[in-house]
């Protein structure tokens, strides 16, 4: 057969800024530049209708169909194949990525592909795609499985992969283009140095192939020319070996100050001069706990240190630097008083955010080997998440599954980390306490369905806040503490309203505005990126008390009420007590009043233009059209 066009197809779990599709960047790099220009890379989602995907897909009209093959989109990508073979059934079928490497025999017999290559692809498919054009020699490619009459063949791997050096960039190759205020997965090296059990990372091999100084160099410059917002650097361990991850964040901080980045840390290795360094650039970084019992960790072969654990803690706390912890329930040998007290001890840090997952036995990894040995019972398809183990009977598996699911929205979504310490102290009660009655709660006096509470991303964020503030009243009714009420309602909308601000658009000035009789007659409307928010205390007084517990603020301040005004410019949010005309010019410009009408005199023109001028320099208004 002659391969012409070749059709890469990557399934996203989510439209977001990371949904960039990496590995068929990848593999489309490694083609001569002749072949690129014959490349198509479509990009989904699964929320995308299958019929959707299959007429993009018929479109181009391939010769060779390349699929990335993951946990989560293996099943929609069988679905999309089997109607694409109705309109193409002579179509060759190219699967790769890891549930393609750990699975091959199930994804050739459920018709997903025709042919699975296994392990890291630059090195192989060019050849591939160059035998396949011959219809000669592609049967004695390495990593290459396929059907036979008398089964599967399988080839092996490749004996090394390619040098870090010899890794063709998808970024500079122009395959993919970084786009401004996008988001960009980012490589800085391949492979991992620890080998836990769980996990797929280091393929058998626990090394780290670091990608050459003068490719980073020349990518970062590539996304910051073009403008991009956010960088994700797949790195396992960015830290590994320390002063590898030292020379990164110097990188970062010299050449990027106007990107946030992402990345993955080991505690071990967070050292004073790294946290400091973090605290020099706009980034988050997410730290591996999974478990804060080391004997449960020993048994997937990843040692832990508590007390080097609280300190690496304790240096990122010290230097404000923003990051995450993750958490796993169901590990061998851990029970649910075990991962209760995993997450008392991972709150007690108070993290900007806190990643909950149930294990899953993913094939091709050490802990899948011994899995049945273990008496673990889990799912044998996507996404092999456990259904019991000996320590972990279904009915507490099931309960850690809720106290996740109520950390994820009163914690993560309801961006409740600035309040929450402050709020236990208060109560006098321990956090795994606070989340177990917030579920019976949501249950039984919200009548919130159980299913409901485990889609955890179906919640918005103004309905999670609402959900909070009912349930802080609730709690608060129930011990007599009614005058703490107005400083926890406060706390959790400042620090709410902060968070969702910094996620939010940027309101940049305007570059030029109308003449003031002018703009005082024509309607106006705030910002997208503006939030006006009420407060029980001046937002001033309440922000001065910054560490406070609740009591002090309840004893110090009156409420007398304000209205603040939440923006962002570039990474920093500011916050402004608002003054009474000026709330009422922004509250009142709902593009249709204009201020003239909205003040109908109760103020001299003169003021009032000066101040719709100031709003319209700053870009707190805008235009309607």
């Amino acid at each position: 057969m002659g391969i012409g066009s070749i059709t890469f197809l990557t399934l996203h779990v989510r439209p977001s800024a990371q949904a960039v599709p990496l590995a068929a960047g990848c593999l489309a790099a490694a083609l001569p530049p002749e072949r690129q220009r014959d490349c198509r890379l479509l990009d989904f989602t699964l929320r995308d209708p299958i019929e959707r995907i299959v007429a993009a897909v018929v479109d181009t009209d391939p010769d060779l169909l390349v699929l990335p093959v993951y946990v989560w989109n293996r099943r929609q990508l069988a679905a999309v194949v089997r109607n694409i073979r109705r309109n193409r059934p002579q179509l060759k079928i190219l699967a790769g990525g890891p549930e393609a490497s750990a699975r091959p025999a199930a994804l050739l017999a459920e018709g997903i592909c025709d042919l699975v290559l296994r392990g890291e692809g630059e090195t192989t498919f060019p050849e591939l795609v160059d035998a396949l054009d011959r219809d000669d020699g592609w049967q004695q490619m390495a990593g290459l499985c396929w059907l036979e009459a008398e089964g599967m063949r399988v080839n092996p791997f490749p004996a090394t992969p390619l040098a870090p050096e010899q890794l063709p960039s998808p970024w500079l190759s122009g395959v993919l283009k970084p786009q401004p205020g996008g988001g960009v997965l980012w490589e800085t090296a391949r492979g991992c140095a620890f080998g836990c059990d769980f996990c797929f990372d280091a393929g058998g091999q626990r090394r780290v192939r670091p990608l050459p100084d003068e490719r980073l160099e020349a990518e970062l410059e590539l996304f910051c020319e073009a403008g991009v917002g956010q960088v994700w650097i797949l790195d396992s361990t960015f830290n590994h070996p320390p002063q590898r991850g030292k020379k990164l964040l110097q990188l970062l901080r010299d050449r990027a100050p106007g990107i946030h980045f992402h990345l993955e840390a080991k505690a071990d290795f967070l050292d004073r001069e790294t946290a400091a360094l973090l605290a020099e650039i706009d980034c988050s970084v997410q730290v591996g706990l999974q478990s804060a019992d080391p004997d449960v960790l020993r048994r997937v072969h990843r040692p832990f240190n508590p007390r080097v654990f609280v300190q690496a803690m304790n240096l990122l706390n010290s230097e404000q630097v923003t990051y995450g912890l993750d958490l796993i329930y169901g590990l061998p040998g851990d029970d649910f008083a075990g991962f209760c007290r995993s997450l008392d001890f991972a709150l007690g840090f108070a993290p900007n955010h806190l990643d909950i997952f149930p294990l899953a036995i993913l094939p091709g990894t050490d802990l899948a080997s011994r899995a049945e040995r273990e008496g673990i019972v889990w799912q044998q398809e996507p996404p092999y998440e456990i259904r019991a183990t000996p320590q972990l009977p279904e009915e507490d598996l099931e309960r850690c599954r809720e106290l996740a699911a109520a950390v994820d929205l009163f914690y993560n979504t309801g961006r409740a980390v600035g309040l929450l310490p402050g709020l236990l102290q208060s109560l006098g009660v321990e956090a795994v306490d606070f989340f177990q009655d917030f579920t019976r709660w949501l249950k039984e006096e919200q009548g919130i369905f159980r299913e409901a509470l485990l889609d955890t991303e179906s919640w918005t964020s103004p309905e999670v806040l609402a959900m909070q503030e009912s349930y802080i009243q609730h709690l608060l009714m129930q011990r007599q503490r009614l005058d703490l009420l107005p400083a926890a309602l406060d706390l959790l909308r400042y620090h709410f309203h902060h968070a969702e601000t910094s996620l939010g658009p940027e309101v940049l000035p305007a570059e030029s505005t109308p003449e003031p009789a002018e703009a005082w007659r024509r309607p106006w409307r705030l910002a997208a990126g503006a939030r006006l928010i009420p407060f029980h205390y001046e937002i001033v007084d309440l922000l001065d008390m910054e560490g406070a517990e609740l009591e002090e603020i309840a004893a110090m301040l009156r409420p007398v009420g304000s209205v603040a005004l939440f923006i962002r410019r570039g990474s920093e949010v500011w916050c402004e007590s608002l003054e009474e005309d000026f709330q009422r010019l922004l509250k009142g410009s709902d593009g249709i009043h204009s201020p003239e009408t909205i003040f109908a005199g109760g103020i001299e023109t003169e003021q009032g233009q000066e101040m719709l001028a100031f709003a319209l320099a700053e870009g707190l208004l805008v235009s309607t059209s």
